[in-house]
C-alpha cells in the first residue's frame, strides 16, 4: 500500500472520529441523568434577541455647521428654540436645528433678505446679484420690483424702506413699491425701529437723528465732536451708535432722540444662558446648524433607544438626537 493511500486513510479516520466525538457531546449536552439512573432530553434554551431598534423615518436633509447660510438681517440668534429662515446656496430654507422642515425656489439664486415691520407692509425684500424681491410670506410668490441687487442690504426707514444699492440708496414706497433717488443718496447708512427716531450716517461718519419721524435732524457730530459708524440695532427696540475710534463711547439712541452714553460691560442687554455643568459646548442656538459629527454618526455612531446616536470624541462621548441631528450630551471620557 503507498504512503499516500496510508495519509489518505488517517485523514479520513481522524474526519470520522471527530465527528463521532461531536455527535456524542451533542448528546451529553442534551442529555443528564434522572433519579432512576435512566436518560432523559434536556429542553434547549436560546438567547433572547436584543430588541431592533428602527431608524427615523423618513429621511431627511441636514445641514451642519461650516456650510454658508444667510439669516434675516433684522433679527439674531436666539436662546430660545425656533425655526430658522435662511438662505443656503440660493434657495429660501425652513430649518430646525439644521434639519430641512421646507423650501421654496426662485427664479433667480438669492444672496440675501429682510423682514419689514407692519408699518412698512410687512412681509420680505430679497435680493440677487441684479434684481430686488418682495413676498407676503418666507416662502411666498416672489415679485421682481426693481432691476438691481440690493447688495448692501435693506434698512427700514420713517415711512419707506431703503435699498442699498450700487446706484446708491434708493427709497421704497411700501404701498405701491415705486422707487425713487432722494436725498438720501448722499448717505451710507439709514435705520429707523418705529417710523418716528431715525438716524442716518454719510459716508464721512457724520450722523444726523431725528425724533419726530423727519421732520427735523440734529446734527450729533457736531454736537459730540464724534464720527460714528452705520448704527446698530441693540434689542427689539434700541439703535446703537458706535463711534470710528474704538477707544471713544458707544451711545444709546432713545426715543426722544437722545444719545445716551452706553457701556456693553455694564449695561448687558442680553443675558447668556448658564451653561449646565456637564456640557462642554454651549446649549444650542437659532441660527445654529447641526454639528459636523453628525457625518462621522452616521457612519461610525452607535445607535441609541430613543432616537439618540453616540459617537465617541478625543475627551468625551457627544450624544445627538438622531431626528434633528441637534447636541443633546457631553459626557466626559472620566466619568464614563
Amino acid at each position: 500500500m503507498s504512503r499516500r493511500k496510508v495519509f489518505l486513510g488517517c485523514m479520513m479516520l481522524v474526519a470520522g472520529a471527530q465527528a463521532c466525538l461531536s455527535k456524542t457531546n451533542v448528546a451529553q449536552t442534551n442529555q443528564r441523568p434522572s433519579v432512576d439512573g435512566g436518560d432523559k432530553p434536556i429542553a434547549k434554551t436560546t438567547a433572547p434577541k436584543p430588541a431592533r431598534i428602527e431608524p427615523s423615518s423618513p429621511a431627511r436633509y441636514v445641514l451642519t455647521d461650516g456650510i454658508g447660510v444667510s439669516y434675516d438681517e433684522s433679527g439674531e440668534a436666539s436662546p430660545i428654540p425656533a425655526r430658522d429662515l435662511a438662505l443656503v446656496s440660493g434657495t429660501r430654507l425652513v430649518l430646525e436645528g439644521g434639519v430641512v422642515i421646507e423650501s421654496a425656489s426662485s427664479p433667480e439664486p438669492l444672496v440675501g433678505f429682510r423682514s419689514l415691520p407692519q408699518r412698512l407692509g410687512g412681509g420680505y425684500v430679497f435680493w440677487s446679484d441684479s434684481h430686488t424681491f418682495r413676498a407676503p410670506t418666507f416662502l411666498g410668490k416672489l415679485e421682481s420690483f426693481v432691476d438691481v441687487g440690493s447688495l448692501g442690504g435693506v434698512r427700514p426707514w420713517l415711512d419707506t424702506f431703503v435699498l442699498r444699492t450700487s446706484l446708491g440708496l434708493l427709497e421704497v414706497d411700501p404701498k405701491n413699491l415705486a422707487v425713487r433717488r432722494t436725498d438720501l443718496a448722499r448717505y451710507s447708512e439709514v435705520l429707523s425701529l418705529d417710523g418716528q427716531v431715525g438716524v442716518r450716517v454719510d459716508a464721512t461718519g457724520r450722523a444726523e437723528v431725528s425724533a419726530d419721524g423727519g421732520k427735523t435732524f440734529r446734527d450729533v457730530t457736531a454736537q459730540l465732536g464724534r464720527r460714528f459708524n452705520a448704527p446698530m440695532v441693540l434689542g427689539p427696540d434700541k439703535l446703537r451708535l458706535h463711534s470710528t475710534n474704538p477707544d471713544e463711547q458707544s451711545f444709546l439712541v432713545d426715543r426722544a432722540g437722545v444719545l445716551v452714553p452706553f457701556d456693553p460691560w455694564v449695561a448687558k442687554v442680553r443675558l447668556e444662558p448658564a451653561m449646565p455643568p456637564m456640557l462642554l459646548e454651549e446649549p444650542a442656538y437659532t441660527r445654529k446648524l447641526a454639528p459636523v459629527e453628525l457625518t462621522q454618526a452616521v457612519v461610525i455612531g452607535a445607535l441609541l433607544p430613543g432616537e439618540r446616536v453616540v459617537i465617541p470624541r478625543e475627551m468625551s462621548l457627544r450624544v445627538l438626537s438622531a431626528k434633528s441631528g441637534n447636541l443633546i450630551h457631553d459626557l466626559p471620557i472620566t466619568g464614563v
